[in-house]
């Protein structure tokens, strides 16, 4: 593997964040050039060669997972494609906290099918060298990845070592002429061939100049023939690879960069150093480094006429070339210098930002058992009561808890949410029942979806239920489940008397931790829930114009205690099952009687 800008970031951040006291692992190829830098290195470093078909190969998915986990991953930075697919899979695996992928190529990211899983299931984060290669990411779908969560952090140049590093000229100036100079590949996206143009139109213009093209690459050939061809051996050097930028950039007067695409245009940030003017197309990543007419000029795409014109004015007014050096100095050192970007990764990678979550929970002369429910999720940022005029001391027990209290006339419970969903701040909420309560493995599972990018708007909770305190493992109860933990921006409850659950507009999610829900410890009190449930179904029942006869009254709810009782296991919960599945037939043959009675019927 070569050494690019994409294996310079990485080197140079782990060797920074080690410096800050913060442990960096490298996984790379061996042989590369970056097992090379790292051998030199006090950083630590695992060798496993990476191929884009890799994610296909269970054996190497498996010693990645292993890695992570035997080393305690925190946070893995992924930069190739390759590695996105074969170390993001492992990651997840492991259960590393977050996954962010580096893109510093300004190419847009294709509309695959494996992309988009890839990009909703397994990256966290995105970060970016440049606002271009945020867009690219987006261009040919904008919904693959959520754009509050691609963060920009440019590439940066350790300007002092720049400056202060030696240099040697390349070439001697003859006739007061302009140098003219380029770095970089010999390969399409770099464009030199539009600079041998440049030279020919420069030269039919009687201007006085000399260019220097540093690099290797697959253009060589066809630059040589062209500049044979057009007779231009006297006006223009190849100068192979160049070793030492700085040698290159001090040799000449004004830097020209006709690529089609930048990340970060690392050579824009290290000849404006070396106070040289820049020449470059307007488009990519370009305008966020170069100030037109300030520190550089950005012209039209493969325009001769515009780019030589530019280089027309500089040669004729050479004072500017100096003004505008100095300026693209200030510039860059003000904005793009490495140790105030590392700064920022810095704070990027160890701070986070988490979002903040609100806890509410409606009650009503719920004194015995709101204590525990409130035990349960004192973690949270903020603690919202929807109490119904109680009677007891629940208020004051919330209030120890720090619990802010809204008290409302209780209508329904898919009303009362909806209500207090609107006025509060904090998008995320977990919603509870006072006789529910959290299992302590939540609170990590969810501080950890928050502390990066949720994957889901909304996730499903399993319940435990207990009832007349014994645990429940069938009578239709085995898989109960819960929408309780979303975002309140996307979601709000199905407007529903009973059993209302949030409106599903998208995919959800779902916790491995649980619910302990205590159903009832009273029988009476359960008997009169089941009632008051069955007459709000049949007020929507009426509402709804649906039609009900002999069936819904004789035949289902025999249906359901049958079902219930015997095939989903009710038997097995012995006396509390019995008296569960019991009320599962109360409560169909009520809400149908409440119908029949109340509202239109078809008999």
């Amino acid at each position: 593997m070569a050494w690019g800008g994409g294996e310079k970031w990485h080197y140079d951040m782990a060797s920074y964040l080690t410096s800050q006291g913060i442990s960096a692992l490298f996984i790379c190829k061996k042989n590369s050039a970056l097992h090379k830098k790292l051998k030199i290195s006090d950083i630590p470093f695992y060798l496993i060669n990476i191929s884009n078909t890799s994610f296909l190969n269970p054996f190497k998915l498996f010693k990645l997972r292993k890695i992570f986990q035997n080393n305690d991953i925190d946070t893995i930075v992924l930069n190739l494609s390759q590695d996105l697919k074969s170390g993001g899979i492992s990651a997840k695996l492991a259960n590393v906290n977050r996954i962010i992928y580096r893109r510093g190529s300004a190419i847009p990211v294709r509309n695959t099918f494996l992309n988009k899983l890839i990009f909703k299931m397994i990256v966290d984060e995105i970060l970016v060298n440049s606002i271009e290669t945020k867009k690219c990411i987006l261009k040919e779908n904008s919904k693959i990845f959520p754009e509050q969560f691609i963060k920009v952090i440019y590439n940066g140049i350790d300007c002092q070592k720049f400056i202060e590093s030696e240099h040697k000229n390349l070439y001697k100036r003859k006739n007061n002429e302009v140098v003219l100079t380029n770095l970089g590949r010999l390969e399409q996206q770099k464009n030199q061939t539009f600079l041998i143009e440049i030279a020919a139109e420069l030269n039919r213009r009687n201007i006085n100049f000399h260019m220097l093209i540093g690099g290797k690459g697959r253009l060589q050939k066809n630059l040589e023939k062209k500049i044979k061809k057009l007779k231009l051996n006297d006006k223009i050097d190849l100068l192979g690879f160049v070793k030492n930028p700085k040698n290159l950039y001090e040799s000449g007067d004004i830097f020209l960069l006709p690529s089609f695409w930048e990340g970060f245009g690392y050579v824009i940030a290290e000849a404006g150093i070396c106070k040289k003017p820049v020449i470059a197309f307007d488009i990519s990543s370009n305008p966020e480094i170069i100030i037109n007419g300030k520190t550089g000029f950005l012209v039209e795409k493969n325009n001769v006429q515009k780019f030589c014109d530019k280089i027309e004015f500089l040669c004729e007014n050479k004072k500017e070339i100096k003004n505008i050096g100095n300026n693209a100095f200030n510039h860059i050192q003000n904005c793009f210098d490495i140790f105030k970007l590392k700064k920022t990764v810095l704070k990027y990678l160890v701070e986070r930002n988490r979002k903040k979550i609100t806890a509410i929970i409606t009650t009503f002369n719920v004194e015995n058992e709101i204590s525990n429910c409130l035990d349960s999720i004192k973690w949270v940022d903020e603690i919202i009561i929807v109490d119904s005029f109680s009677t007891d001391c629940t208020e004051k027990i919330c209030k120890k808890y720090g619990a802010k209290i809204f008290k409302r006339k209780y209508k329904y419970a898919a009303e009362q949410k909806n209500w207090i969903l609107k006025k509060i701040k904090n998008p995320w909420v977990i919603i509870l029942d006072s006789d529910e309560i959290l299992e302590p493995e939540s609170k990590n599972e969810i501080l950890k979806i928050l502390n990066t990018r949720p994957k889901f708007t909304a996730y499903w909770i399993k319940r435990k239920n207990y009832f007349l305190g014994k645990k429940i493992n069938f009578s239709g109860w085995q898989n109960d489940k819960v929408v309780r933990f979303f975002n309140k921006n996307f979601h709000k409850y199905e407007n529903k008397m009973v059993h209302a659950e949030i409106e599903k507009k998208t995919q959800f999610g779902v916790l491995s931790s649980k619910i302990i829900h205590h159903t009832s410890t009273d029988i009476n009190i359960y008997s009169k829930k089941i009632r008051r449930y069955a007459k709000y179904a049949s007020i929507e029942h009426i509402n709804e114009n649906k039609k009900i006869n002999w069936f819904h009254l004789y035949i289902k709810p025999f249906h359901k205690f049958i079902y219930n009782f015997i095939f989903r296991g009710g038997f097995l919960d012995g006396k509390n099952g019995f008296i569960i599945c019991y009320y599962k037939f109360l409560e169909s043959f009520l809400k149908a009687k409440f119908v029949l009675k109340d509202g239109k019927t078809n008999k």
